[in-house]
């Protein structure tokens, strides 16, 4: 029942936030806020106390069916989750008034988002998870349209179509589950996981169409083209929200349906060689697909002139990091490797998430305060104020990365666990990969530069000493800054923590 409320209470406090914001916005905003804090302690009762597991609705023979779940991977996202709106929500406060106006429909639909991508992380049956997957698009693209900067209908179409068109092929797959199984809830598809044993062509089939669908949500190249506008032209705290969490999903998903639903459970049922043969191509395309990725996003990053763009291309650098790490510790099923490489993306997918939240809040900031968006005209705006300094450096320095921040730790534990003499040419795949990190940090570091250092032709010189900071943002990225310190600290347990859960399933 906890889980269930957990999704209902924020749905039902929607009409209240519209209602509300018509005579105040900061008490729609405080609503709203309240009711991600009591799904998040609902969220933690029911993972510390149980139920885990709730069913109201499965039978084999039917599509459609609703159970919930939590576990250690969930409950995380589902906890990062809460932090990322909480900080979107309290941020918009004083951002959102120089967009146009409506604001309570702006409240409105940033609330209805958060049930829906909570539901993507505890939904057991794949027909929710999929209606849960779609729709949350829904009140991002309408944000978009309405609050975005350029060519927002433009963007806000074109995001749908690469939407529609990666459900549809997510959609086929799933059908095709449904008509081997006659059942979508993932904990009966992994226990009957051997049926595919006489339909290896159609397992790789429906293994290729999920795959596609969740590539083109991730996003990789070449199915990235909506990332870079959409995350660009979206309000800071949806970009914020779009890159911190979204796409993150699309993560999740690879490891929670393709892997532990469709992969996981064959290696306790067929031999190493069937097992290489079934999934050793598909984990090469990943890798593949994932080092072009990362290269391209990388140099696009590097020669960006967008205050935002650099930061959407970094964040498809990032998100082929995590299907990189992936893929090597899928390859390394077959080898008999223990899942350490699995284990560190799933950690960088959470700490990746905190950051990058970040890193979209301080480029809303800079927006916000200097109406700018050209990074070689916004020489010292880090210095318009010793808060902006401080937390724009620490910003910048978290996705260097450097220690005590969370992604130093995940992205060495990712570089730590990729290596291994059984894997061909993992050797030459740590190279790259390291070679894409270094890529990484350079583009990085040139956005800590052009911010930070003055220039003659900068857009921030007569401001200086004459801007307001709105105290709501900097408490919505002190939130977000504080969080990824704590995860850097814990980062060796939380790691070990989804080692022994992954070793446990």
């Amino acid at each position: 029942m906890y889980l269930l409320l957990s999704l209902v209470i924020p749905l039902l406090a929607v009409p209240f936030v519209y209602l509300t914001c018509r005579r105040s916005d900061k008490v729609a905003s405080s609503i709203a806020i309240a009711s991600y804090i009591i799904s998040t302690v609902l969220l933690t009762y029911s993972y510390i106390y149980g139920p885990r597991v709730e069913v109201y609705y499965e039978k084999v023979g039917s599509l459609f069916g609703v159970s919930l779940f939590i576990d250690e991977l969930s409950y995380v996202l589902c906890l990062v989750t809460s932090i990322l709106f909480i900080s979107a929500t309290l941020y918009s406060i004083d951002y959102i008034r120089y967009r146009p106006d409506g604001y309570e429909l702006y409240y409105t639909l940033l609330l209805l988002l958060y049930p829906l991508i909570l539901g993507i992380f505890i939904s057991q049956n794949l027909i929710l998870w999929f209606i849960f997957y779609e729709f949350s698009m829904v009140p991002a693209i309408l944000i978009i349209a309405k609050w975005g900067y350029r060519e927002t209908i433009r963007i806000s179409i074109l995001t749908l179509m690469f939407t529609v068109v990666g459900g549809f092929i997510i959609l086929v797959g799933l059908l095709l589950v449904f008509d081997t199984l006659k059942s979508l809830n993932m904990a009966f598809i992994s226990h009957r996981i051997a049926s595919f044993l006489t339909t290896i062509p159609k397992y790789k089939i429906i293994i290729a169409l999920l795959l596609v669908g969740l590539l083109i949500k991730l996003p990789s190249f070449p199915l990235h083209y909506w990332l870079p506008l959409a995350h660009a032209e979206a309000p800071a705290p949806l970009s914020a929200i779009l890159s911190g969490i979204i796409i993150e999903t699309a993560a999740y998903s690879i490891f929670r349906v393709l892997y532990m639903t469709l992969v996981k459970p064959l290696v306790r049922t067929v031999e190493l060689t069937t097992l290489a043969t079934m999934i050793t191509p598909f984990a090469l395309i990943c890798m593949s697909v994932a080092l072009v990725s990362i290269f391209y996003s990388g140099v696009m990053a590097l020669r960006e002139r967008d205050v935002k763009r650099v930061v959407a291309f970094s964040s498809i650098t990032h998100m082929n990091f995590i299907l990189l790490a992936f893929s090597i510790g899928v390859m390394g099923l077959v080898y008999g490797i223990p899942e350490l490489a699995i284990a560190a993306s799933m950690y960088h997918t959470i700490t990746h998430s905190l950051s990058k939240g970040l890193w979209f809040l301080l480029a809303g900031l800079i927006m916000y305060l200097v109406h700018e968006r050209d990074l070689m005209k916004l020489g010292g705006a880090l210095q318009l104020s010793r808060a902006i300094q401080f937390i724009g450096i620490s910003t910048l320095l978290a996705m260097v990365p450097v220690p005590p921040f969370a992604c130093f730790f995940s992205e060495l534990l990712m570089l730590l666990t990729s290596y291994s003499t059984s894997i061909p040419y993992s050797g030459l795949v740590l190279i790259l990969f390291v070679c894409g990190i270094a890529l990484s940090s350079g583009y990085t570091l040139r956005y800590l530069y052009l911010t930070w250092v003055r220039s003659t032709n900068s857009a921030v010189i007569h401001l200086r000493g004459n801007v307001h900071v709105p105290k709501t943002m900097l408490v919505s990225m002190s939130i977000l800054l504080t969080s990824i310190v704590i995860f850097g600290v814990l980062s060796f347990y939380v790691y070990m923590r989804l080692v022994r859960w992954l070793h446990g399933i």
